[in-house]
């Protein structure tokens, strides 16, 4: 009989230990809503969440949020989703020479899967009410894909921002219009 209480008592204990070990949680940080890879983050992609505590250790604490925010989604993220650091990358830095410039764009004007860093080749192609406009054709410098971003309300327009030279923004300045065509690695 003594046997059998001592049995009881541990079994008891183990149920109480297992439960209150399965029921701490610690906080994290997740995505509040979706982010595409490429996509810089700032404070309204983020959103706090709690899990238990085993596994918490692998994700983002809310106390190092700040070390995600300005950093860009290296792959797509779904809403909710717990964060690592290997989720986020830093931008790249502009090398002395290159420029940003940006365009918006509709849809058809460029790929519907183009993504950030992807090699482009830039169409520029003239302004009809120009006289002497040139005809259509290809900038000639090296032109990568920094950002995407398709903010609601433009019905499907896309601000593309390109990495190249400051030439570039003087072409497409200079240009009626601008297609984008992805370059095969």
């Amino acid at each position: 009989m003594a046997i059998g209480l001592i049995l009881v008592l541990v079994g008891a204990l183990s149920s109480l230990w297992l439960f209150s070990s399965l029921s701490k949680t610690e906080a994290i940080v997740q995505t509040s809503r979706a982010v595409r890879r490429g996509e810089v983050i700032t404070e309204s992609h983020l959103q706090v969440a709690m899990i238990n505590e085993r596994d918490a250790a692998r994700f983002v604490r809310p106390t190092s949020a700040v070390d995600v925010i300005g950093k860009v989604a290296a792959i797509d993220l779904d809403s909710s989703t717990p964060l690592t650091m290997a989720m986020v990358e830093r931008l790249p830095v502009l090398m002395p020479g290159e420029a940003l410039t940006s365009v918006a764009m509709e849809p058809g004007k460029f790929p519907p899967d183009l993504e950030v860093g992807d090699e482009v080749a830039v169409a520029l192609v003239p302004d009809i009410v120009v006289a002497e406009a040139r005809p259509t054709r290809l900038f000639e410098g090296r032109v990568v894909v920094w950002s995407i971003d398709q903010p609601e309300g433009l019905f499907g327009t896309a601000i593309v921002t390109l990495r190249s030279t400051a030439e570039l923004a003087v072409e497409i300045a200079g240009s009626g219009e601008v297609q984008i065509a992805v370059i095969a690695p």
